[in-house]
Parts: C-alpha cells; structure tokens; sequence
C-alpha cells in the first residue's frame, strides 16, 4: 500500500520555484515600524529593570535580523541637530528659546529598503539645544 502521505499535494515546495512575496509599500512601512516600538518597549523594559519574557526579547531580536537580511533599514535621526533640509517630518517644536534645534524625539523612525527611503521619520525638535 501506497503511504498516504507521498502525495504531490503534501509535499514541501522548492522554494526556488514560489514567487515572491509581493507586500505593499504600506504593509512594509507599518510591519518595520511596529518592529521598531517593540524593540522600544523591550529595551525600555530592560533599561528599567521591569521582568519580560526573555522569549518575546528573542523574537523581536530574530525578527530584526530578518529585516536587515531583507535589506530593510531604518532611519532614526534622535539626537541630530536640526537640518531645514532634512528628510523628515516635524511633529511639533518644544522648548523655548534662540537656541539651535536638534531632533529630541523620533516619534515614527523612517524606513528604508535596499537603501532607498520609501518612509520619512516624524519627529519631534527641541529648541534651545540639547539638555
């Protein structure tokens, strides 16, 4: 008797033969940017000491390493100071003052895919310099 389980139709595929997935610019975008909170989260949680699971930490750290074999990227400019020719998005402006502007938060970071932006940053600017 023939096992059941030889079927074409049971089989592993070769992978050389499946088309590529095909995900929209969005689908990317919004998967790369939850990626990038929970990586936030989780590295907050470390920083404060606050228990997780060391699986979820793992997860998200395999995931992260699949963008970037994907040749996914992000671009995070926290910390920068203010370029009016930036690439990104302002949120808002805090801080008062004549001071230079720098980039004191990125609220959404940009993506990036084979190098070339398909997501620009928001962030936020504070004014006065960084304290």
């Amino acid at each position: 008797m023939k096992n059941p389980w030889d079927h074409p139709d049971l089989q592993p595929e070769n992978s050389s033969s499946l088309p590529a997935p095909v995900l929209s610019t969005q689908t990317i975008v919004s998967l790369a940017r939850d990626l990038w909170r929970l990586r936030k989260v989780i590295d907050l949680a470390k920083h404060q000491g606050t228990p997780m699971s060391e699986a979820l930490s793992d997860i998200a750290d395999r995931l992260w390493d699949d963008l970037e074999v994907a040749r996914i990227g992000f671009v995070d400019p926290q910390g920068q100071i203010h370029d009016p020719g930036a690439r990104y998005e302002v949120a808002f402006i805090e801080g008062e003052g004549d001071g230079s502007l720098y980039v004191a938060e990125t609220l959404l970071p940009g993506i990036q895919v084979a190098g070339k932006l398909i997501a620009i940053p928001t962030v936020v600017l504070n004014r006065g310099g960084k304290s």
